[in-house]
């Protein structure tokens, strides 16, 4: 019988790799579980069988005679093939070229940075248009919204004093009229632009102002005192999104009633602190002026309102007979949603009762009965998203109350929470000023003055510091 070749360093290499190959394929084998090593048949070799194989191989290289039986016989079990299970077939541990290049992916070349004045980027030169000429077919977007009243007086010393006192009349009585009546509903850009459209006659744009009142939102929210609580944690927080304010202090507000709502919220606490040195008493804006609502306006519900012997006015009406002479046109006047629904209230509360109502009647009978409603723990949905009461936590609370002490939860929370139009500068100014801005809603309530209102700022913060002006200095 032929003398089994010893497995040196130097045998051939195609004896070495098919053994090698034989080895690896029952090596692997080793690594399954002793259970499915015992489900192996027989006529397969064992994992354990094939790592003795492997080391006995291995000794028997270093031996000049080899064991040609036990050798042989290793062999031929090293060689049996089995079907019973695709993870016992061997495979090819020898690879080509291409599958070799295809497992190490695509060949990345490491670029050099190259340093010098010929490498430098190239930028080209800015690209020069003709506008008239390159965009005649465009049409233009940009609109002038407020360009400054220019006198024709030649003479220089009076154009000034003419151009100053126009000025000076279009904020002290145009603007003021505006902001007063629709309670900054309308803003100063736009009653800038709607004076300059009608060639900057005030009478004129106080008679057309209701085309500015067209393009604003026509509904005007005001909050619940339910709802301080989370205005007070983030009102002011500048880091809280427009969307977040919404979920968590102003569910019921749109994303633009909330945009609105928000800013007004901020001028009015986050600095007011640094309002108690400013005195706006003499201010303009701020003179004293008795006027009525748009819907108690004699004028401008002659359309919509039942014949009344009321001749009070709105402040837009009062300004506009003060500039003329005249009685205000008003054709086409225009109230917002909250206004037409309360104007055809007062109408069916009229009718019902038989005889002609004042609005300050109107508007207690109204009241009284809205919190009859609430007495009777009668809300809308509206009212109860305003109330929170998706949370588990609050509902459970309302609910330990009784009938008597639940009506009077509903009428504190469900409070409105209007935003003044002015700070009070706290000033001891005469009482008459002070009874009117009271009555007018002008100021914030002296319950809202809690220092968790407040915004306090860090240092010698001061919101009211103008950088540009400071640099100028």
């Amino acid at each position: 019988m032929p003398i089994l070749p010893v497995l040196q360093h130097n045998h051939s290499q195609q004896n070495f790799f098919q053994l090698n190959h034989r080895v690896s394929t029952n090596f692997n084998l080793g690594k399954m579980s002793k259970r499915q090593s015992k489900a192996v048949t027989p006529s397969q070799p064992s994992a354990k069988r094939a790592r003795h194989v492997l080391g006995e191989q291995s000794s028997n290289s270093n031996q000049s005679v080899p064991r040609q039986k036990k050798a042989k016989r290793d062999e031929d079990h090293i060689e049996t093939k089995s079907n019973a299970s695709q993870f016992q077939q061997p495979q090819s541990t020898t690879l080509s070229e291409a599958e070799k290049k295809k497992n190490m992916g695509p060949t990345i070349k490491k670029g050099k940075i190259r340093v010098g004045v010929k490498f430098q980027a190239k930028i080209p030169k800015l690209l020069s248009t003709v506008t008239k000429q390159d965009y005649k077919d465009e049409k233009d977007r940009e609109e002038r919204i407020w360009a400054p009243y220019e006198s024709d007086n030649k003479n220089v010393v009076e154009k000034k004093e003419l151009e100053k006192k126009f000025h000076d009349n279009v904020r002290d009585v145009y603007f003021m009229s505006i902001w007063r009546q629709f309670d900054g509903h309308i803003l100063f850009e736009e009653a800038l632009h709607h004076l300059m459209k009608n060639k900057y006659n005030m009478a004129d744009s106080l008679d057309t102002i209701d085309e500015v009142l067209k393009r604003r939102p026509l509904v005007v929210k005001h909050a619940r005192m339910a709802q301080t609580a989370n205005l007070e944690l983030y009102g002011v927080n500048e880091m809280v999104s427009m969307k977040d304010l919404q979920q968590k202090a102003l569910p019921n507000f749109s994303l633009e009633e909330v945009h609105n709502y928000s800013f007004q919220y901020i001028r009015n606490f986050m600095f007011h602190n640094y309002w108690n040195f400013l005195c706006m008493c003499k201010d303009k804006l701020c003179t004293i002026v008795e006027f009525e609502p748009r819907i108690g306006c004699v004028n401008c519900t002659k359309n919509s309102r039942n014949p009344s012997a009321n001749e009070k006015l709105c402040l837009i009406c009062q300004t506009y007979t003060a500039l003329t002479g005249k009685r205000r046109p008003a054709r086409d006047v225009c109230f917002t949603a909250e206004e037409e629904n309360t104007i055809e209230l007062w109408n069916t509360k009229e009718r019902d009762v038989g005889r002609s109502l004042r609005r300050d009647q109107f508007e207690k009978l109204i009241k009284d009965e809205d919190m009859q409603r609430l007495r009777n723990l009668e809300i809308t949905e509206e009212e109860k998203i305003i109330l929170n009461f998706s949370d588990t936590e609050t509902e459970k609370n309302y609910l330990r109350l009784n009938k008597k002490a639940k009506g009077k939860y509903l009428i504190d929370q469900l409070k409105p929470f209007k935003l003044p139009l002015f700070a009070s500068c706290n000033c001891k100014g005469v009482k008459k000023r002070q009874d009117l801005i009271a009555k007018q809603g002008l100021v914030l309530p002296d319950e809202c003055f809690g220092k968790n209102y407040i915004m306090e700022f860090l240092g010698n913060f001061n919101p009211w510091f103008d950088l540009n002006e400071q640099m100028e200095k």
